[in-house]
């Protein structure tokens, strides 16, 4: 079988869970944030958040224009309370994440096996999305803890999925015999993750080795008759660690790929994976031609690919399907229409991945 590698956007994990969001936030900028920012003193930031808020609250449009600060902001000297506004919408981006995650008692069906699959054929994935609903089902294939991250048959665990030794947050608590362990595949998440901690006092930019996950659905008791309370106590760990997630934020100038070392080794093996590959399979990425950088990425890595395939859901006669056709054109010129599948992700890997058999 031809080496096979995903490339996975927003809706890759909206066609499996429905109520994840997309780059429209969806009206969950609350009305309390709006009453916090009513005050004469925040007039400024509240004009920035009323016009998103009547446009239809845009993410990427609204941290774009927080995080860097026009000409005017600092004659009309509003830059701190532009900044407060930054944080707190910040903040609630990466809480309305967790939640989504922390939701859900079970996964789909479907993604366990499209997880199955992609372990038995050693099909890497190279994702934009910061969930780990899909890291949770790769590592559901095997459940190993992070004492034995070695198997004989094939798997995927957070210790060296990822691309690079990843340990476990517990390790800041407790001195473990730990080893990398060799994934079957790679999930290359190249704007970071939601489970991607860092450690209590490490300086900016961060080393790989102060790069921990830390996810609820890994944690496992050292031993069957010892509780993993004693050891692993979430309220302990917390206390060695940052508050904050290693997020590539949806801004327009995205700088951390760039000046984090861990992002530089993650689009490194990526853009190698991407060259060894003999079937590039896209699914709910929609190309965004203001992600440069990604298309710098593709645009080179790609240059000698012919199969390559584009998986989404949107009418095929709408003027979606032909800007989506558009922006993929402008960053792979010889793909045509005959190269995309609109009927969705679900569909279109029930129909070509043999995930009964794995």
């Amino acid at each position: 079988m031809a080496k096979t590698l995903f490339i996975l956007g927003a809706g890759f994990t909206k066609a499996f869970v429905d109520e994840a969001f997309l780059s429209v936030d969806g009206g969950h900028i609350t009305a309390s944030m709006r009453v916090k920012y009513s005050s004469e003193t925040h007039r400024y930031a509240r004009t920035i958040l009323d016009y998103e808020i009547a446009q239809g609250v845009d993410i990427e449009r609204l941290m774009t224009r927080l995080h860097t600060y026009m000409p005017h902001d600092f004659e009309r000297k509003c830059t701190q309370e532009l900044e407060y506004l930054f944080h707190d919408i910040k903040d609630h981006f990466v809480n309305r994440l967790q939640k989504l995650k922390d939701d859900r008692t079970t996964l789909p069906n479907d993604l366990i096996d499209f997880a199955r699959w992609c372990i038995n054929n050693e099909a890497d994935c190279i994702s934009f999305n910061y969930d780990d609903f899909l890291d949770h089902a790769l590592w559901m294939h095997q459940k190993l803890g992070n004492y034995a991250p070695w198997c004989p048959n094939k798997y995927w665990h957070p210790n060296s999925g990822y691309g690079f030794f990843c340990r476990p947050a517990s390790s800041c608590i407790r001195d473990e015999n730990l080893i990398m362990g060799s994934s079957a595949m790679l999930l290359l998440k190249l704007h970071g993750s939601i489970n991607w901690r860092i450690k209590l006092g490490a300086s900016d930019p961060y080393q790989l080795d102060s790069i921990l996950h830390h996810e609820t659905w890994s944690q496992q008791p050292v031993s069957k008759d010892v509780a993993p309370i004693m050891y692993d106590d979430p309220a302990e760990i917390e206390k060695h660690i940052k508050p904050e997630r290693l997020l590539v934020l949806p801004v327009l100038q995205k700088t951390d790929i760039v000046q984090q070392p861990i992002f530089r080794r993650i689009w490194a093996e990526a853009f190698e994976r991407l060259g060894k590959a003999e079937r590039i399979i896209f699914i709910g990425y929609s190309m965004p031609r203001t992600d440069i950088a990604t298309g710098f990425l593709l645009r080179e890595a790609l240059r000698d690919k012919k199969d390559i395939t584009i998986v989404n859901k949107v009418d095929p006669s709408s003027h979606e399907s032909h800007a989506l056709i558009s922006a993929y054109q402008s960053v792979i010129p010889d793909i045509t229409k005959d190269n995309f599948y609109f009927g969705g992700a679900i569909p279109w890997i029930t129909a070509n991945l043999p995930l009964s058999c794995g």
